[in-house]
Parts: structure tokens; C-alpha cells; sequence
């Protein structure tokens, strides 16, 4: 069967998708190293941006001013000035605070040859779809067959959570697919779209268990599912009653109860009070970054934790950490210049994404950004995980694409 070049493309996607995700978690990372060094990580990505690169320079059509390019190019800027900043204050070498953002760095970057190949029509946006709910049924079945088989014989590679049934894949298809099925069914009513949703929460339910993402899955699916409603005074009213309802939840004494059997539920701190370290560090990071009007400008820099004096600033001993942080992590490093930056881009995103539902009832892009704002208490997965930033790329360019098809057909131009 002879694969054209669209196919062939959205195939190499799919592809490094699953290197991203360790091959369905399937690879052992740490026995990949050079001079003890992991490398993993870096082939791929290197491999990712320079194949991104090669494909887009094939491309010649010129394409409308790009939506979101100053908020990508803020956000490598960003990277490097806190990498300075770590210079200055504990004199971390400068090629150390860049390593350790060379991920989020290279993958922003593919954000250019990225959107150049989805503009110019050589993306299957269905078959990108099909395979990638795939790729999230078969890492949710492996992960369930490695907890009921682990202690006879490893099957993925993952960290796990101590004394209990935890596993830390923090996949970006395991929570992905659900969107994609419930955008299916929000449109053909069909119940077999909401099998990707079913999976998405076996995966939260029974592997993952983080409550924030279960919690954070949960709205962003009910919000889509009151907004398909064409009454849209009707729609915001029942947001409005949702987030009163969770208003009141919260601030009653039920919810310190459903915390606590939650807690018991799951086991998972152990007598370790994992959202007191958090806590504790958001107070640490708070003091560092008030320093000064500078700190709180431009952050504290990105700390390494091979460098000793990083490590000791941040209290890497008390199992501090910035991605158990979510946005306190993320502007201790950036500053206010970086909440400001952050902030902007996914006003953008709920811009557009609001204007494609309505227009095009297109609802993952609605879903998406309101599951990952949602994490930001804790969570940075696009910050850290290679495939959440690639993700987070490759939606962007998708859902710009859709506005600007949109407003070509609304009004015959780009806007």
C-alpha cells in the first residue's frame, strides 16, 4: 500500500509521540547513557527538531502572520534569561541552567517547522487522532498488566509510589484520548467515541490516581458538555451554579471529609504529608523571589540539582522540587515577567479555542487548556515532559489552523 506524503508525516508525529512516551514506557531510559550521562531524552529531541526542520524546509508557501510566535519566542527568552539569573545569584554555569531546559526549549522551537507543516495541509488530522487513541489504549493496558504482574516480572519502566499501587507515567495519551472521544461524542452522539474517556479515567482511577488531574479531567469534560448546549446564556448559567456548587463543596467541612477518604483510599503519602512539602516550599520560594525587585521580576533562575549550591537554595534535602510546584515553581524561576508571559498565551489559547467551539463546535481545545490550567496548582506537565510540550505545540498549531480556516470562510481573510 503506497503511503502519501500527508500520511507519511502525521505518521512521523505519531511516532515520536510514542519515543517521547518511552515507547509505550516499554524502554528502560536509564540503561541508555553515555559517560553517565542519560541521553534518551536528548536523541530524541534532537532527532524531533532536526526531522521538524528538514520536512518544513521543503515547504515554500508563505502562510498568515503567526498567533501565538511572540509568546513562544517569550517563552525561550525566558529560559535563557533565567539561566542567567542562576549565574548571577549562585554562579551555576550558564550551559547548566540551558540543559536543564533544553527540552522545553528544543520542542518550543519545533513550534515554527511544526506549524509551517500544518498550515501547508500535510497533516491527517484523523489519522493522527486514530493512532494517537491507540497509543493511549495500549500504555493504559500495559500499565494495568504490569500492576498485576509487577512483583513476577517488569513489563514498563515507570517510577512507582512506595507501599501502594501508584504509577507515575504522567502520559500525556492516557489523559489526551479523553478529550478526543469526548469531542467526538459532543458531535455524533455515538457511544463508541466515549471509549477513549472510560480508558482516560481507568488510567486516573487505578494508575495514575492523582485527584488534582482526576478533579481537573472531570471539569474540563463537564464544562464542554454544558457549552455544547446552543443556549449560551443557559450554558454560562450552569457554569456559574457549578463553580458556586464547588465553591460551597470546598469550603465546608464534607470536603475536608471526602479529603481524607481519599487519603485513606489511595495511601499514597504514607505518612509522608506530600502537600505540606509543598506548602513548606512555596514559603521558601515566596522569600527568595521577594528578595528583591529583581528577584520578583525576573525570578530567581532555574536551579540545577547538580549543582551544589542550587541544590542547597532550594532545599533539595527536604524534597523540595519546582514540578510538585506547578505555577509557584514556575514563577519562582521566571518571575512576575514570566507569570505575565504565561498568563498572556493561555488568554490567547482560551481566545481561540472559545471561538472555534462556537463556531466550529470543536471542543478538545476548550478541554485541553482548561485540564492544564487547572493543574497549574501543582502540575507543570508541559513545562517538564517532553510529550506534554509537544502536546501543547502541536495543539496550538492545530487550533490556529482552525481559526484561521474559520475565518477565511467567515470573512474570505486571516484575522
Amino acid at each position: 500500500m503506497k503511503v502519501n506524503k500527508k500520511d507519511l508525516i502525521t505518521i512521523i508525529f505519531i511516532i515520536f509521540f510514542c519515543l517521547f512516551e518511552n515507547i509505550f514506557y516499554l524502554v528502560d531510559t536509564t540503561k541508555i547513557r553515555i559517560g553517565g550521562m542519560y541521553i534518551y531524552d536528548n536523541l530524541c529531541q534532537m532527532l524531533f527538531i532536526i526531522t521538524m526542520f528538514l520536512i518544513s524546509a521543503k515547504i515554500k508557501t508563505r502562510y498568515p502572520n503567526s498567533i501565538f510566535k511572540y509568546d513562544v519566542i517569550a517563552l525561550i527568552v525566558l529560559s535563557f534569561i533565567s539561566s542567567i539569573t542562576a549565574y548571577i545569584y549562585v554562579a551555576q554555569p550558564i550551559k547548566e541552567g540551558l540543559l536543564q531546559q533544553s527540552s522545553f526549549i528544543l520542542i518550543l522551537l519545533a513550534y515554527f517547522p511544526i506549524r509551517k507543516i500544518i498550515l501547508s495541509e500535510n497533516f491527517n488530522y484523523d489519522l493522527f487522532k486514530r493512532n494517537f487513541i491507540k497509543i493511549g489504549y495500549i500504555t493504559i493496558i500495559l500499565a494495568l498488566l504490569h500492576i498485576i504482574f509487577g512483583n513476577y516480572f517488569t513489563i514498563i519502566h515507570v517510577q512507582e509510589a512506595v507501599d501502594v499501587i501508584r504509577l507515575y507515567l504522567d502520559s500525556f495519551a492516557c489523559v489526551v484520548i479523553a478529550f478526543f472521544g469526548m469531542d467526538d461524542w459532543l458531535k455524533n452522539r455515538k457511544s463508541s467515541s466515549l471509549l477513549p474517556v472510560v480508558m482516560a479515567y481507568i488510567y486516573e482511577l487505578f494508575i495514575g490516581k492523582g485527584r488534582l488531574e482526576f478533579g481537573a479531567l472531570t471539569i474540563a469534560i463537564v464544562v464542554a458538555f454544558i457549552f455544547k448546549d446552543k443556549d449560551w446564556r443557559k450554558s454560562l448559567k450552569s457554569i456559574i451554579l457549578v463553580v458556586i456548587a464547588a465553591i460551597l463543596f470546598f469550603n465546608s467541612s464534607y470536603s475536608s471529609r471526602f479529603h481524607e477518604a481519599i487519603e485513606n483510599f489511595s495511601s499514597e503519602d504514607h505518612g509522608v504529608n506530600s502537600m505540606g512539602v509543598r506548602l513548606d516550599a512555596r514559603v521558601l520560594f515566596k522569600e527568595q523571589l521577594t528578595e528583591n525587585p529583581a528577584t520578583l521580576i525576573f525570578g530567581c533562575g532555574y536551579p540545577s540539582s547538580n549543582w551544589e549550591a542550587s541544590a542547597k537554595k532550594i532545599k533539595k534535602d527536604h524534597h523540595y522540587g519546582l514540578v510538585d510546584n506547578g505555577i509557584y515553581g514556575f514563577v519562582y524561576v521566571y518571575g512576575i515577567l514570566g507569570l505575565f508571559v504565561l498568563a498572556k498565551l493561555f488568554l490567547k489559547i482560551y481566545k481561540l479555542s472559545i471561538a472555534v467551539m462556537r463556531k466550529e463546535k470543536c471542543f478538545l481545545y476548550l478541554m485541553f487548556i482548561i485540564f492544564i490550567t487547572i493543574l497549574l496548582y501543582n502540575i507543570v506537565f508541559w513545562w517538564y515532559k517532553p510529550a506534554w510540550t509537544l502536546g501543547l505545540v502541536l495543539f496550538m498549531t492545530l487550533l490556529e489552523k482552525k481559526y484561521i480556516d474559520w475565518s477565511r470562510k467567515s470573512y474570505g481573510e486571516d484575522i
